[in-house]
């Protein structure tokens, strides 16, 4: 599925029912594409869209779920939206929210509750026009491809599978770490 332009009808899967998308990750981006296809849910009603989450909650991910107040949205606030057309609707919901008129950064947390709130927006969009939407706090294990019919099997981290016609990897950022092959291996320093 091309998020650039999306089709006129959501058409059905090889087997007849609706099409499954699966995204997986719930942080920054997998809200950035859930709400995006929140705005053309009419034109999918009968699809079904997944989003798998490893942590309890779906919107700030990792950069911006930190509860202190000291670390700072490090962009220009009008760079921050998940809303493709609109972009001051961060600085909007910051004004109406908030009360927020200034330029300045702002905590984190904020752009994380923000996304927590576009997620429950688009969700209850894409519901009311048709969409069947669930939101599964699993971690994802493994994906086999092209079985059955093409489509992609998903695993999660509880022995479930879940099949996708599309897939959406919105992993977001990855805690930094020392690759493990490089516990195996003699290192030599110069």
């Amino acid at each position: 599925m091309n998020f650039r332009s999306v089709p006129s009808q959501c058409l059905p899967n090889q087997r007849g029912n609706s099409t499954t998308l699966i995204i997986i990750g719930g942080g920054p981006a997998g809200v950035a594409i859930l709400f995006y296809l929140s705005l053309f849910s009419e034109k999918l009603r009968g699809m079904t869209i997944v989003l798998f989450e490893r942590k309890s909650v779906v919107g700030p991910g990792s950069p911006h779920g930190d509860p202190s107040d000291c670390l700072l949205v490090n962009m220009v606030l009008a760079a921050h939206t998940v809303h493709p057309f609109n972009p001051l609707h961060f600085v909007n919901w910051l004004y109406l929210k908030y009360g927020w008129t200034s330029d300045d950064p702002v905590p984190r947390k904020w752009f994380g509750q923000y996304l927590s709130e576009c997620h429950l927006e688009a969700v209850e969009r894409l519901r009311s026009n048709g969409v069947a939407v669930e939101i599964i706090f699993k971690e994802v294990v493994s994906l086999q491809q092209g079985q059955p019919e093409g489509q992609i099997t998903v695993h999660s981290s509880d022995g479930l599978s879940f099949l996708a016609d599309f897939l959406v990897l919105a992993l977001g950022h990855q805690q930094p770490a020392i690759p493990t092959e490089l516990f195996s291996k003699e290192i030599n320093h110069v």
